[in-house]
């Protein structure tokens, strides 16, 4: 879906997952007592999750999911695309629309902001994924990374503590990212040519140069051009 402001996209992750996933102890046969313990939706009291935690296990909320999409939807002042999605766990993608990026991030080499949180209840850890991407084809539909960094928290004790860390690094993206935009709209705005360039570097065949000498420049300067498309 895309959306227009940060603050849609926290009701829209909120109306996704309108929902709580609780942990209740599960019982043996006449109500005995055992050390495991189930994940259940409040909706539907389905069972979330590939199996039984144990009491050690401590669940992230979906308040700890929004309240990261709250602070991450902040770092963008444009349209945004959001996807989210439920199974097993909370999954939710935020960046720019593909008009955005062709509008601010421009459309031959743009680089754009991405986040991904991947919170699920199948024994793996709870991660987010914060990172910049660059668009490798002229009509936006494969991207690949060009920095980025997960943070995988664990479903321990130690979650609540991290998990607060983590929405106040989310909640400084905005002045980063921010400035990003400003150097690549400024480089953008040069006007650089490479023909010139390599000249400067490698020098240019003079007119009586032999064959060799100009096929040698004109192959070295072909391949640097195709390994810069490429890159």
């Amino acid at each position: 879906m895309s959306i227009s402001q940060s603050h849609d996209v926290s009701s829209a992750v909120r109306e996704a997952f309108n929902f709580s996933v609780d942990k209740f102890p599960l019982s043996g046969p006449d109500g005995m007592t055992t050390p495991w313990y189930g994940m259940f939706r409040s909706d539907n009291f389905e069972v979330v999750g590939n199996g039984s935690v144990t009491s050690r296990y401590v669940p992230h909320t979906t308040d700890d999911v929004c309240a990261l999409v709250d602070a991450a939807g902040e770092a963008f002042d444009s349209d945004l695309e959001c996807q989210t999605h439920f199974r097993d766990g909370h999954y939710v993608s935020i960046n720019p629309t593909k008009e955005q990026r062709a509008a601010v991030y421009g459309t031959t080499d743009n680089i754009w902001p991405r986040i991904v949180i991947r919170a699920g209840y199948d024994g793996r850890a709870f991660s987010a994924t914060m990172g910049y991407y660059r668009d490798v084809c002229q009509n936006l539909a494969i991207f690949k990374s060009v920095q980025k960094a997960t943070v995988r928290i664990r479903h321990t004790s130690g979650l609540r503590a991290r998990m607060n860390d983590l929405i106040k690094q989310f909640g400084i993206l905005k002045q980063s990212w921010g400035t990003l935009t400003t150097l690549i709209q400024h480089l953008q705005g040069q006007q650089v040519s490479m023909v010139q360039f390599l000249d400067q570097v490698y020098g240019h065949p003079d007119a009586d140069a032999t064959k060799k000498a100009l096929t040698i420049h004109k192959n070295r300067t072909e391949a640097i051009f195709k390994r810069l498309t490429n890159e």
